[in-house]
């Protein structure tokens, strides 16, 4: 079990309930939860609303990268 299924289990919310919200049917929430990385950018934040975690705490394995600028004072 992944930490997004504990999450689901500690809200005491349904796969058949989050399914639903996420437009999918509960084999595919299945599949996905056993793949996180399968979840489009839209589900990843609809989970995220739903579950009230920030996106960054939700394990996905997916990296996000952040572009750094560097400031050169030449």
């Amino acid at each position: 079990m992944n930490d997004i299924e504990v999450i689901i289990k500690k809200k005491g919310l349904k796969k058949k309930y989050v399914a639903s919200y996420l437009g999918i049917r509960p084999e595919t929430l299945s599949r996905k939860l056993k793949n996180p990385e399968t979840f489009s950018a839209i589900q990843m934040a609809a989970l995220s609303r739903l579950l009230e975690k920030d996106i960054s705490k939700l394990d996905f394995h997916v990296i996000f990268f952040k572009k750094e600028l560097e400031f050169n004072s030449s």
